[in-house]
Formats: C-alpha cells, sequence, structure tokens
C-alpha cells in the first residue's frame, strides 16, 4: 500500500510540476513515462484489472486465512486469488515504475532550475 499512494503521489506531482498542471492520468501527464505507466491510465481494461486484481489479493488472502479449509468459501477465495494474483503482481510493478519515472523527471526539474539559479549567479 505504501508503494501505491506514493507512486501515485509522486506522478501526481511529477505531472503538475512540468507539465503545466496537466491531469496525471492524461497522454499529456504521461509523455515519455514508462509504458507501463502509460498503457495503465491510457487503457481502462488493463487498469482495471491490475486494480481489481491487487484489491481481491487482498480480501482473498484474508478470507484464506480466516475460513475452514474443507468449505466453499475456502475453495471458492482460493480459486479467485490464482485469477487474481498475476493482476496484484503486475499493479507492484506498474507501481515501481511510476514511482521512479516520476522521481526522474521531478530530478531533471530540480537540476534544471538548479542550473538556471547557477547561470544567474555567475552572470
Amino acid at each position: 500500500m505504501v508503494l501505491d499512494i506514493s507512486s501515485h503521489w509522486c506522478q501526481m506531482y511529477s505531472s503538475s510540476l512540468v507539465k503545466d498542471g496537466a491531469h496525471h492520468k492524461s497522454e499529456e501527464g504521461n509523455a515519455g513515462r514508462h509504458f507501463l505507466v502509460q498503457w495503465f491510465y491510457k487503457y481502462y481494461w488493463f487498469f482495471g484489472y491490475l486494480c481489481v486484481g491487487a484489491e481481491f489479493t487482498y480480501i482473498c488472502l484474508y478470507m484464506t486465512q480466516h475460513a475452514p479449509t474443507d468449505g466453499l468459501v475456502y475453495k471458492g477465495a482460493l480459486c479467485l486469488l490464482y485469477a487474481c494474483i498475476p493482476g496484484c503482481a503486475a499493479k507492484q510493478v506498474v507501481n515501481l515504475m511510476q514511482l521512479l519515472s516520476a522521481c526522474h523527471v521531478v530530478a531533471e526539474h530540480d537540476a534544471k532550475e538548479r542550473n538556471k539559479k547557477l547561470v544567474g549567479k555567475v552572470k
């Protein structure tokens, strides 16, 4: 959850910092980002599967931990878990790429701003 929240926050911050307020989910806000991040916001089916897969993975893990192992709830949660785990794993990869690309954009922006200030002091 920390990775999800921090990557999303960095994505929003970097988009508003360098794209003149372009929305972090828009194509303009994601220009130059990792292709997985662009797909995540561009293709709703990909976005949906990853988000739902991540959330249901946690729910299914909880259910398999607390339901009797010989019951229908356990077996159903286990089947659903196997369908959701790839989405959850892919969401973590997308979150990591989102965090890295957003941090790169912020660092690049900060370096440009610092260079402008240093050049101004030299003159």
